[in-house]
């Protein structure tokens, strides 16, 4: 039974609404593919002759192909301005 899997006692269960016990359920779902997944890339990162990624092994269906790819700000014109003109000296 999943409910043992996940840790109630069979009393915790019986007395759990089935809206708290499929998202409960879906949580621990969850748990179990990413732990799927961070070992097969274990595993497969040890053999690979590329660079590879977690998300090379697998994208879940909660997950944005977005959140994976580097953020970076809009540069202020005025702050490249003041570094590149600035002068460094060398401590002694």
């Amino acid at each position: 039974m999943a409910a043992g899997r996940m840790g109630w006692t069979e009393e915790e269960f019986y007395l759990s609404t089935p809206r708290y016990f499929f998202s409960a359920f879906r949580g621990f779902q969850r748990g179990e593919m990413e732990q799927a997944r961070l070992i097969a890339f274990l595993a497969s990162k040890v053999h690979a002759t590329t660079r590879i990624g977690i998300n090379d092994i697998a994208l879940f269906p909660w997950e944005d192909e977005a959140d994976y790819q580097p953020k970076f700000e809009n540069i202020d014109p005025e702050r490249l301005a003041f570094f590149s003109n600035a002068e460094f000296k060398a401590l002694a």
